[in-house]
């Protein structure tokens, strides 16, 4: 039993030191600003109703940071709080389209120093009288 007792140890120790390592990398990787200067993005928002992107990024932010992913049109993934998140889908995408309504947002950003973009910050965001791109 002893013998067991020290290989489940061993065993969880490893695992918990591998999700630090990882948790580590990926916020240097992913917070570390390139400079202090922010850029402003603006758009329409883009309603995915699943989202399919599977990534080294989507999992350190939707799982670790508990940030949620924005698209825009023309533009790349962002990634958003919770809250601007629910802010930017007031109801469903579905309804949304019914109505005829979509919501058009300003972010400020900045550039990451191993490329891209840290996450996002909602500054503005306005309804637009047209109806939103929504698909599955």
């Amino acid at each position: 039993m002893k013998v067991i007792a020290k290989v489940s140890k061993w065993i969880g120790l490893r695992v918990i030191a591998v999700f630090a390592l990882y948790f580590l990398v990926s916020f240097i990787i992913y917070r570390v600003p390139a400079s202090s200067d922010v850029e402003f993005i603006e758009g329409k928002v883009l309603y995915q109703l699943t989202e399919s992107e599977s990534s080294n990024r989507r999992m350190f932010e939707e799982l670790l940071m508990q940030n949620r992913i924005l698209r825009l049109e023309g533009n790349t993934v962002w990634y958003i709080s919770s809250d601007d998140h629910a802010r930017l889908w007031p109801e469903d995408p579905i309804t949304m389209y019914k109505k005829g309504y979509t919501i058009a947002v300003k972010l400020k950003t900045r550039k990451l120093l191993f490329g891209g973009y840290s996450d996002a910050e909602v500054v503005s965001f306005h309804r637009v009288n047209e109806k939103p791109t929504v698909w599955k």
